[in-house]
């Protein structure tokens, strides 16, 4: 959420690309423009079995424009073990990377 408050406020000549790890759904109209204007590339992780990345579940939030990587990390009932990033997203994103081997296919470790 602060990208485009910086670039607003602090660094408006820069092009960032943002990452955005397991986070809830935010934003109303007004603040989803405001985002989209100013931040070219945002991708979106969520562990597919993580319930955070799917609240608040009500028409009112909004997504933004972001490129979303779903990662598998396998599927538990325990909703703490699928949000912990050791546990919930870093067994999904080995799977992700031996998946997309190659220029541009790894994300994590990745320089951009």
């Amino acid at each position: 959420m602060s990208a485009p408050d910086l670039l607003n406020d602090v660094a408006a000549n820069l092009a960032p690309i943002v990452y955005t790890w397991a986070e809830p759904r935010v934003g109303h109209p007004d603040f989803v423009h405001f985002f989209d204007t100013r931040v070219n590339i945002c991708y979106r992780i969520a562990n597919l079995w993580d319930v955070v990345p799917q609240s608040p579940a009500t028409p009112g939030s909004l997504r933004t424009r972001r490129l979303f990587l779903h990662i598998d990390s396998g599927f538990t009932l325990d909703i703490v073990h699928n949000h912990v990033l050791i546990s919930g997203y870093a067994p999904g994103m080995v799977k992700w990377n031996q998946n997309h081997p190659g220029p541009g296919g790894p994300l994590v470790g990745k320089t951009v």
